[in-house]
């Protein structure tokens, strides 16, 4: 407990940094098939210690992709250093008085485009008067096409039009890319049905659906959310055994529509 209020102490006193984004990029390596997995999950801050390093490395050596929120970072990620080799773009929602950022990562052994973007919220959080960042990239596949890659850490809303307004500004700058195969996934903050149906609504006016799992009856709140375009889902799972953070982590495999 001492260590979370220590931690919300930190995010009270931050900074909002004028430079978003962070990339570590290989320049030559393989690219991504068309086949793939990806995992999706809210890390807490990697408050989980050592169960949580051990859970995180699990599912990275499962998985093609990770897209991580809550996310923090001081001269290198702090995270498992099996995952310091792995391609990433991180992007900083701010910067703490103890010398860390927190932020979005999105990381994989496979390459990523370099043109890529960490786009602040236009709101901000009502306590700590931060921001939320999505951290949009690209990847190439191995078939020639590329992957639109939309990582989200959602601020906290009870207004509708709020939350339609944090998406669209998304979606706008999205809109040349519209044509390209995506994921868009994150924590949504999606506390109530409505507010899932509203984001259902929106993100298939774009051509996106959510998976979902075959047989796994969901209990907890609806917060975390994979949705794809021109992927065909193969398999979903959300792993509700992982109790190391706060959400559990969800890991689909998808194909690329055709392929």
């Amino acid at each position: 407990m001492k260590r979370h209020v220590k931690s919300f102490l930190q995010v009270r006193k931050a900074t909002v940094p004028e430079s978003r984004l962070v990339q570590k990029h290989k320049d030559e390596g393989e690219l991504l098939p068309s086949t793939f997995t990806l995992v999706v999950w809210n890390i807490f801050k990697r408050h989980g210690g050592e169960i949580f390093d051990r859970d995180l490395c699990d599912l990275s050596q499962r998985s093609d992709i990770a897209c991580l929120q809550e996310v923090l970072s001081e001269e290198e990620l702090y995270l498992p250093k099996e995952m310091h080799s792995l391609n990433h773009n991180y992007g900083i929602s701010y910067h703490r008085p103890d010398g860390f950022t927190e932020g979005v990562l999105t990381a994989s052994h496979y390459l990523f485009d370099r043109h890529s973007q960490a786009m602040h919220s236009l709101s901000r959080e009502p306590v700590t008067n931060t921001p939320k960042t999505t951290l949009i990239s690209f990847m190439p596949m191995a078939c020639g096409q590329t992957l639109l890659l939309i990582n989200l850490h959602m601020l906290l809303f009870k207004r509708r039009t709020q939350f339609r307004g944090e998406l669209e500004h998304i979606l706008t700058y999205c809109a040349p890319y519209d044509e390209l195969p995506a994921v868009f996934c994150g924590d949504f903050n999606t506390f109530t049905l409505t507010q899932l149906k509203l984001l259902d609504d929106i993100l298939g006016d774009k051509g996106f659906s959510r998976c979902l799992p075959r047989h796994a009856p969901r209990t907890k709140r609806y917060l975390d959310h994979i949705y794809i375009r021109r992927l065909n889902l193969l398999e979903m799972e959300i792993i509700d055994t992982i109790s190391s953070s706060d959400h559990s982590p969800l890991v689909c495999k998808v194909e690329l529509s055709g392929a």
